[in-house]
């Protein structure tokens, strides 16, 4: 079994900051790569964590599908 979260010996975020990645992203005013830069992380760090990928543990009831909602509106945007 592997550690979650700040419980990984290699994790260089906190729960508190990926609740503040997830809010940010939640406003619509950023994208992945500006998220990442702003918090000093890689671009597939941010991916994971706003996907669910990772994190999972500290995710509030209802973010998960909020956040889902955030990247197919922002998705319909940029193609449409």
């Amino acid at each position: 079994m592997n550690a979650e979260g700040e419980h990984n010996h290699n994790a260089i975020l906190s729960p508190e900051l990926v609740r503040e990645i997830r809010s940010t992203y939640l406003k619509g005013d950023y994208s992945f790569s500006e998220i990442a830069l702003a918090f000093g992380v890689e671009k597939p760090t941010i991916q994971s964590i706003l996907t669910g990928n990772t994190w999972k543990h500290v995710l509030a009831d209802g973010e998960a599908d909020a956040l889902k909602a955030m990247r197919q509106e922002r998705y319909y945007r940029r193609y449409r």
